[in-house]
C-alpha cells in the first residue's frame, strides 16, 4: 500500500505523581518539559503511517536521574514501533517476497529487514541423509531456464 502522509499526534495523559525508575522516591520529581519523537507505525489497513509522540521528561531532585513517561508501544531507542516490526514479519511469510521488496513496502531499509528477521525468526535446519545424490539435467520442455538442478537421497527414496 501506499504511504498516505497520515500522522498522527499522540500526547500521553498526564499521572498525579510519577515515581522515578532509579530511586523509587517520587516527592521530589519536576517537570523538564516535554519532546516529541517521530515514530514509524503501521494498522491493520495502512503500511507506512508516522506517530508523533510528545512524552513529558522528569528529573529527581534525590538522585539527579532525568527519565521520560513510559509508552507501552515502543521500545525505548527505537523510531519503529512492535507493530510495524510484526506486519514486516506477516509480509515476510509470502513465499514470494524479497527481503528488498518488503522493505520497500515498509519504507525501510533492507538491513532492517534482515535485522527482524534474524532476530525473531528461528528456523531450525533439517538434517541431511548420509548419502546425497546431486544432477544438473537439460529440460527442452523449459522455455526460460533449461536446466534443472536435482537433489536424492537413495536411503530414504527422496
Amino acid at each position: 500500500m501506499a504511504n498516505f502522509g497520515i500522522t498522527i499526534i499522540v500526547h500521553l495523559f498526564k499521572q498525579l505523581k510519577y515515581i522515578c525508575p532509579n530511586c523509587g522516591k517520587s516527592s521530589h520529581i519536576i517537570s523538564k518539559g516535554s519532546k516529541s519523537k517521530v515514530l514509524k507505525y503501521s494498522s491493520a489497513n495502512i503500511d507506512n503511517m508516522n506517530i508523533k509522540l510528545y512524552r513529558r521528561y522528569f528529573k529527581c531532585l534525590d538522585c539527579n536521574t532525568l527519565f521520560h513517561e513510559e509508552c507501552n508501544f515502543l521500545s525505548s531507542p527505537k523510531t519503529m514501533t512492535i507493530q510495524k516490526d510484526m506486519k514486516i514479519l506477516e509480509a515476510l511469510k509470502d513465499i514470494n517476497s524479497t527481503f528488498k521488496s518488503v522493505a520497500a513496502r515498509f519504507e525501510v531499509s533492507d538491513t532492517y529487514v534482515q535485522n527482524i528477521f534474524d532476530c525473531k525468526v528461528d528456523i531450525s535446519r533439517l538434517k541431511l541423509p548420509k548419502i546425497l545424490c546431486v544432477d544438473e539435467v537439460y529440460s527442452k520442455k523449459l522455455s526460460y531456464h533449461k536446466y534443472c538442478f536435482i537433489l536424492y537421497a537413495p536411503q530414504l527414496k527422496k
